[in-house]
């Protein structure tokens, strides 16, 4: 998350008048200042608005730097705090008016949030556009797996099943966190399933269901019901009963996912059925 701003030592505008041999106007003084105060009371709206004019001015004094920094985590902010309170069109119309002013200094983590927007509204290019413009580098372990869930996601809701697989198959995982790792798994095991790549989907389903704990039981019950459902279509019926059973036992912990129970036990009566 962003992170707020280092505020520079409290300037007293009648001390200032004593100095010589400058020019920093108290004017923009008091505004900084005023901008700041109203950052502590998280009045981001209000400070971006009341440092506009000052940011847009091309002689850079030490006060309007001050004023830069102050104004780009004003905004980081503000983009923060729409996000989290699912105003997704304010937030692109807040960074899309502002873009030329703060895309070479804007924390990467806020720029999650506004591909995660743009995906959130459907826009599933725009968003692949922003998340293009993150350099994983410069995330961590957490933000690292956002940036490809959101990337790969965005790709899968667009029917760009290519460009997700390349994704899949080209990120080292092992710099994610282990769940998001998994998750990523379930994905790309998913993804080889529809192509019908079964042997390597039955290989990531595996390393799925071995992480317990790791994600929901909704997610486990699910790697389950496909392992269960290539078991069958290789005649191990055997394995294809546990698999499936094994789907249904975390399922039914959560009664509403009827996208799982409902398959397994179709799946299940089949097994039975060919045995």
């Amino acid at each position: 998350m962003a992170s707020k701003p280092n505020k520079p030592k409290h300037v007293d505008c009648r001390s200032f008048r004593s100095r010589e041999n400058t020019n920093e106007p108290l004017s923009e003084l008091a505004t900084v200042e005023k901008g700041y105060q109203l950052f502590e009371k998280k009045q981001y709206a209000e400070v971006i608005k009341s440092l506009e004019e000052m940011v847009k001015k091309p002689v850079q004094t030490e006060t309007r730097k001050d004023a830069g920094r102050l104004y780009v985590n004003a905004l980081e902010k503000e983009i923060e705090r729409l996000y989290e309170n699912g105003l997704y069109r304010e937030l692109i119309d807040l960074y899309k008016s502002r873009e030329t002013m703060i895309k070479d200094v804007i924390d990467p983590v806020i720029l999650l949030f506004t591909a995660g927007a743009y995906g959130h509204i459907g826009l599933y290019q725009d968003a692949v556009a922003a998340y293009k413009q993150i350099k994983p580098y410069d995330l961590g372990r957490k933000e690292k797996g956002d940036l490809y869930e959101g990337l790969v996601a965005c790709y899968m809701a667009d029917d760009d099943t290519v460009s997700a697989v390349q994704i899949l198959e080209k990120i080292e995982k092992e710099g994610l966190e282990f769940h998001d790792a998994q998750r990523l798994n379930l994905i790309q095991a998913k993804i080889y399933r529809e192509q019908g790549r079964e042997k390597d989907a039955f290989q990531l389903y595996n390393a799925v269901v071995s992480s317990k704990g790791m994600l929901a039981d909704n997610e486990i019950a699910e790697a389950y019901l496909n392992m269960g459902i290539i078991l069958k279509n290789r005649r191990d019926y055997t394995g294809a009963r546990t698999a499936l059973a094994g789907s249904i036992d975390l399922a039914m912990k959560n009664e509403s996912d009827l996208y799982t129970l409902r398959p397994a036990y179709k799946e299940l009566g089949d097994v039975f059925n060919m045995e």
